[in-house]
């Protein structure tokens, strides 16, 4: 069977169809009297064929800038010594404490007393936390590598989770509102103390579409504002008080790393769940402290960090392991060179999937369902790089590299989200045969076969 896809300017799939006539009869009343472009085996349709488009060079002087970009945007101090991480544990804990109290919360909306900040060890212990990706069982084909690198065959995670900052200060953002009303009535609801929204950018590199999409606003972050409110909370104790937050952060991961190691099991930490800091530059005496696999002492216990990222050129420690994110734009693409061909990282990209324009009404503003699980879901490549399930567990250190993580879109609840407000951030493909397929054209994909080693492979 064919399959003909009908495609907008930008290269997103608006429609798919089993006749070529009834694709191209559709594109020419989509465009209005705009060029219409035939990419394809066939005799002559008629129509021009597309320009050819040269992929960038990969060797570009905004990608090695971008890091220190974002970390002028993020607007931290940087503890950027080994030393400094170091001298800063050994601050007292609950001087740390005393110091960051009054940036969390003391009681639910119901009015019952919260307990998580009374005192230094609980505020330790629910500073970073789990979703329900992260805190999935690890897959058998995992456990094998983990078993390999580690010597343990289960890996478990905790991560750190801030409000990203256009949700905090910016009405007119997916969710700007609700947050703004949530902080309208933190003193009152949840005791909040302070309210104090830094300025700064801790996403440096966001698209208008990855905000609309932001996991922030999905599954269970929109079960109760609290889980809004305890994101802020920590958003806002890390800019108030910087050394006190870095100081609990540590402590937060000594418990995560002896109890990992006490049950046999390789602990691993995201800095970033819903942010993109470059902790590299902020403190990255945090990784020496925690990055040397032969340490006996059980709260210096190696840890595997990671995270996700759309900023380029970052160069991180060994035992900081980052994933490049696909956005669509012109200026992700050229990062997204640079990360593949120069650093050989992988690519986490988003999939949904789009129907007939005459089967389903207007695709543009219909939500996509999400690629089903199982043989199919993805394309087997995309980019010209193997294809691996990302949603299968979150232990990204562990996918092979270069490779594209393919992530299924999940839809943010309430927001409006629809193919307008997701754009190119996500990527269009449809079911033929079982088949999950999307478009591929000089306009839009890259090709990096020549970049994958066997391994990858």
């Amino acid at each position: 069977m064919k399959a003909f896809a009908v495609m907008d300017r930008q290269g997103d799939m608006v429609a798919v169809f089993d006749s070529v006539g009834a694709a191209i009869e559709t594109a020419k009343e989509e465009a209005a009297g705009a060029p219409v472009y035939f990419d394809g085996p066939g005799e002559d349709m008629g129509i021009e064929e597309p320009p050819p488009v040269e992929m960038a060079l990969a060797a570009n002087a905004g990608a090695a800038r971008a890091a220190a970009k974002a970390m002028s945007a993020c607007q931290l101090k940087a503890y950027d010594g080994v030393r400094d991480f170091e001298e800063i544990m050994e601050m007292d804990e609950d001087e740390a404490w005393e110091r960051l109290r009054s940036y969390f919360p003391t009681r639910r909306a119901s009015g019952r007393r919260l307990k998580a900040y009374d005192d230094a060890p609980t505020m330790a212990g629910n500073l970073l936390g789990q979703n329900y990706k992260t805190e999935k069982k690890t897959p058998r084909d995992v456990k094998r590598l983990v078993r390999e690198r580690t010597g343990r065959s289960e890996a478990t995670v905790m991560g750190l989770s801030l409000l990203p900052h256009t949700q905090v200060f910016n009405t007119r953002a997916a969710g700007g509102a609700d947050v703004q009303d949530i902080l309208s009535v933190a003193r009152k609801r949840y005791g909040l103390s302070v309210i104090e929204t830094p300025r700064a950018n801790v996403c440096v590199r966001s698209t208008k579409e990855c905000r609309a999409s932001c996991l922030v606003f999905s599954g269970r972050n929109l079960a109760d504002d609290y889980n809004t409110m305890k994101k802020y909370s920590l958003m806002q104790a890390l800019y108030g008080d910087t050394e006190a937050f870095i100081r609990m952060l540590g402590r937060a991961i000594q418990r995560h790393s002896v109890g990992s190691h006490n049950v046999r099991k390789t602990p691993l930490v995201r800095l970033n769940v819903f942010s993109d800091i470059p902790w590299e530059l902020v403190c990255p005496g945090i990784f020496s402290y925690f990055g040397d696999p032969e340490q006996k002492d059980a709260k210096r216990g190696y840890v595997q960090f990671y995270d996700y990222t759309k900023v380029p050129g970052r160069v991180v420690p060994d035992n900081y392991d980052i994933t490049f994110s696909y956005a669509g734009d012109e200026e992700n693409a050229v990062g997204m060179d640079h990360e593949v061909m120069e650093s050989g990282r992988r690519v986490a990209v988003v999939f949904g999937l789009v129907g007939s324009r005459k089967e389903k009404g207007l695709a543009r503003v219909a939500i996509p369902t999400k690629p089903p699980k199982g043989p199919g879901g993805f394309p087997e490549k995309f980019l010209g790089l193997k294809v691996v399930d990302g949603d299968k567990s979150d232990l990204r250190p562990y996918d092979p590299a270069p490779s594209v993580v393919a992530l299924r879109w999940k839809i943010p609840a309430n927001q409006g989200a629809t193919l307008v407000s997701a754009g190119a951030f996500v990527v269009r493909g449809a079911l033929v045969e079982g088949q999950f397929i999307c478009a591929e054209t000089p306009i839009r994909t890259r090709d990096y076969a020549a970049f994958a080693d066997e391994e990858s492979e």
